[in-house]
Order: structure tokens, then C-alpha cells, then sequence
């Protein structure tokens, strides 16, 4: 399980990143990084602080998942997975504000709304895959 251990490290390596960022970038620049889309996808700084936010629940979760994976155990990584997916809606994990506020899915729009939802379809897409391939 020592790979599931070192994948478990993202998430705090994303919340160092984000940590250490408004040192190295002008106070005035940082909101429209986090917001600004160019058209090739999501605003890499959001990706960045959305992955390291609720980062030791995220490791746990993601940890539990590879683990279950490498014991051939799919449905029960599915299960995590799909917790994964319904803490992230919520912002207990991967939470769209930049200090790391839970909040309720339905009260975010515009950028904060689609980066939510494609953090927690991914983790569903996911999970349906393991589901599959676990028949």
C-alpha cells in the first residue's frame, strides 16, 4: 500500500501550494487567476487551491481508495469514491472557496459551481467505472 500512501500526498502538496502563493504573487493578481477563464479549461491557480482544500479528509479518502483498489476490493473503493463525490459538493473536501469554506451545492454559481460539479463527476465517473469493471 506504500503507492496508495504517496498518492495520499497531492492534496497536501496542493494546500502548500496554495499556502505559499500570495507570496509569490501580487495580492492584486490573485483573484483574477483564481477566476479567470482562457478558454483551456478551469484557471489552474482554482484547480490548485480546490484539490488542497479539506486535504487531510481528501488523503484519507483517496488513500482508502487505492488500497481497497490494490486489495481487488472495487466496490468498496467505489464506496469511498462516492463519499468523496458527496463531501465535495458540500466543500468539506475540495471546497470551491479559497479559505476552505463548506457551504450547500445549491448556493454556488457561475465558476464555483462547475468546478464543484466536475470535482464530483469525476469521482462518480469514477466510481462507475470501478462499479463495471468490479461485475
Amino acid at each position: 500500500h506504500t503507492g496508495a500512501m504517496v498518492f495520499g500526498f497531492l492534496p497536501s502538496v496542493a494546500y502548500l501550494l496554495a499556502i505559499k502563493a500570495p507570496g509569490w504573487i501580487a495580492p492584486d493578481q490573485l483573484p483574477q487567476l483564481l477566476t479567470k477563464l482562457d478558454g483551456h479549461g478551469l484557471p489552474e491557480l482554482a484547480v490548485i487551491f480546490t484539490l488542497g482544500n479539506g486535504f487531510i479528509i481528501t488523503s484519507m479518502l483517496w488513500i482508502s481508495a487505492v488500497a481497497a483498489m490494490v486489495d481487488g476490493r472495487l466496490r468498496r473503493a467505489c464506496g469511498f469514491l462516492l463519499v468523496a463525490a458527496v463531501l465535495t459538493l458540500f466543500g468539506l473536501i475540495h471546497s470551491v472557496d479559497p479559505r476552505g469554506g463548506i457551504y450547500l451545492p445549491w448556493d454556488l454559481d457561475g465558476l464555483a459551481r462547475i468546478i464543484s460539479l466536475q470535482f464530483a463527476g469525476a469521482y462518480v465517473a469514477l466510481a462507475l467505472l470501478l462499479g463495471l469493471l468490479s461485475l
